[in-house]
C-alpha cells in the first residue's frame, strides 16, 4: 500500500476535489467507497492536453481525446477486477504545435507520445480492494509487448533519425519497466481511484512528507495538507438530495527544508549552489461523485525546472448518450 500511495504522490502538489456524495463519515474519517457489482458497466470520455514551454514561450502543443469502458468483471468483497477498454482514433491525436527538430529529447518523447496513445483499442486488468484502492494491474505483460512493439516499429520509421534512434533505445528499459507500465503509461487509473485510496479526516491536517522528484525520481522534502469539510445547502431541494463534500488536499515543496538540504549537499561536495530550487510542480485534481462514483473528474499538473515548463491536463467526463 504503502509503495503504491507513493508513486501517485509524485504526479500532485494541489489536489481540489469537489464531492456529491453519501460518504461514509464517521467521528473521525469520511470515505468514499465505490459499490462495484459484476457486469457493471460505465462509458467515459477521456481526454489530454500537453503543453511544453521553454523561458516561458510554448514550443509545443498537444491533444488527444478518446472513449474508455469500464466493467467490473469480478467482485469479492475483498477485491475486485476491473477491465478498461481503450478505443482512440489517430485523427483524434492533434498536435497544435509541433516540437522544433532542436530538441531532440523532446521530440523523441512526442513521437512515442503519438504512437503508444494512437491505439485503436487497447485493454487493461486491474484489482481494487473493497474500498475502491487501485491495487494492481494483472495484463503486464500484454502492455509491455505493446510498448515493446512500437519502440521495435519505430527502427524502421524513416522519419527517426540515428540521433533520434538513440534517444528511443536510452529511453527503452525506463518504458519497459513495471513502474512505468503501472504507474506511468496510463496515469488516468491512478487519478481516477486516487479519491479511494484513503480516509479523509474532517477539519484541516498537515503532515511532513517525501515528494518524489518528478525529474530523478529522488526523494524532495514536502508538506502535505487536507482540509474536509461539508458544503452548506444554500436553499431547500424539492427533493432530499445527497450531501456534498469538499476536499481540498495540497502537497508542496517545503523550500526552507530543501534549501537547508541543498546547502548541506553544497558544503560536503565542495560544489557551490545559487540557492535555486531544482524544481517545482503543482497540480490541482477537481472530481465529482455520486453515490460514491465518479461522475466526472479533471488533473492539471504543471512541472517546472530550470527554463523548462511542462503543463498536463487530464479530464473524464461520462458518455451521455444520444448527445453528439
Amino acid at each position: 500500500m504503502k509503495r503504491i500511495q507513493n508513486k501517485i504522490k509524485s504526479g500532485f502538489v494541489i489536489v481540489t476535489v469537489v464531492v456529491s456524495a453519501s460518504g461514509v463519515w464517521a467521528q473521525d474519517s469520511i470515505t468514499f467507497i465505490p459499490s462495484w457489482k459484476a457486469g457493471d458497466s460505465h462509458n467515459y470520455i477521456f481526454s489530454r492536453l500537453r503543453q511544453d514551454y521553454t523561458n516561458d514561450t510554448l514550443y509545443s502543443s498537444s491533444t488527444f481525446d478518446y472513449t474508455v469502458s469500464l466493467t467490473a468483471t469480478r467482485s469479492q468483497p475483498e477485491e475486485s477486477e476491473l477491465t478498461l477498454i481503450y478505443k482512440g482514433k489517430s485523427k483524434d491525436y492533434k498536435v497544435l504545435k509541433k516540437t522544433p527538430d532542436k530538441f531532440v529529447l523532446a521530440n523523441a518523447l512526442e513521437y512515442l507520445t503519438i504512437k503508444l496513445y494512437g491505439f485503436s483499442s487497447l485493454k487493461v486488468v486491474y484489482t481494487i480492494d473493497a474500498r475502491g484502492t487501485f491495487l494492481g494491474i494483472k495484463n503486464k505483460n500484454e502492455l509491455r509487448n505493446y510498448i515493446s512493439s512500437v519502440l521495435t516499429a519505430a527502427k524502421h520509421d524513416q522519419q527517426v533519425t540515428p540521433d533520434f534512434a538513440g534517444v528511443l533505445e536510452q529511453l527503452k528499459p525506463t518504458l519497459l519497466s513495471d513502474d512505468y507500465v503501472e504507474y506511468s503509461f496510463l496515469p488516468e487509473i491512478q487519478f481516477y481511484h486516487l479519491l479511494y485510496s484513503k480516509s479523509w479526516k474532517p477539519g484541516r491536517q498537515q503532515n511532513e512528507i517525501e515528494v518524489p522528484n518528478p525529474v530523478t525520481g529522488e526523494g524532495l522534502p514536502g508538506i502535505l495538507t487536507a482540509e474536509v469539510k461539508k458544503v452548506a445547502v444554500k436553499k431547500p431541494a424539492p427533493r432530499k438530495e445527497l450531501p456534498t463534500y469538499e476536499i481540498v488536499m495540497q502537497q508542496k515543496l517545503d523550500q526552507a527544508r530543501l534549501m537547508k538540504a541543498m546547502q548541506e549537499t553544497a558544503h560536503q561536495t565542495g560544489i557551490e549552489n545559487n540557492g535555486t530550487p531544482p524544481i517545482d510542480f503543482n497540480a490541482v485534481y477537481r472530481y465529482t461523485v455520486k453515490d460514491h462514483l465518479i461522475k466526472k473528474a479533471s488533473y492539471i499538473k504543471t512541472v517546472v525546472s530550470a527554463e523548462s515548463k511542462s503543463v498536463e491536463e487530464f479530464l473524464i467526463r461520462p458518455v451521455i448518450p444520444g448527445a453528439k
